[in-house]
């Protein structure tokens, strides 16, 4: 499989599961939570979704205007990636977002091929710092911090 068809895949699969998900956001199951928070409990998880389907239809895009030969897909970097992924979502809820992703940003980076140790962990550090202001003052919403 060509690099692009895999992109193409992707994108499509990627913008189907975001469109699916996005619908299901409209379920009328979550009319109730709404009356407890201000804006809902899917005004969040909306704006994440289209910036997600937004995304897949850019990758779509320029897989379409790319007719440079590229490489095969290397699916063995998407699986471990993945695996990452796991392991970052399963030690989330054990050891809270601060310490999980911290070792998710650094592994996956350094997988990536960046071997600066010194940047990584400087640029980790803040990208947590970031996540963890964004979500706690202006999202209103607490991570879980160490320790789960």
């Amino acid at each position: 499989m060509t690099y692009r068809n895999a992109e193409l895949i992707f994108s499509l699969t990627s913008l189907f599961l975001g469109s699916a998900l996005f619908l299901h956001t409209f379920d009328s199951s979550y009319d109730m939570m709404s009356q407890e928070l201000s804006m809902g409990p899917t005004f969040f998880p909306r704006i994440i979704l289209c910036v997600w389907m937004f995304c897949s239809l850019g990758i779509f895009v320029e897989a379409l205007r790319n007719r440079d030969p590229l490489p095969s897909f290397l699916w063995g970097r998407v699986l471990i990636a993945l695996a990452l992924f796991a392991v970052f979502i399963a030690l989330f809820g054990k050891i809270g977002f601060i310490a999980s992703g911290f070792i998710f940003f650094i592994s996956l980076s350094y997988f990536m091929g960046y071997r600066k140790k010194l940047t990584l962990v400087c640029i980790a550090a803040a990208y947590i710092a970031v996540m963890q202001i964004l979500f706690t003052n202006i999202l209103n919403f607490i991570l879980p911090g160490f320790g789960g």
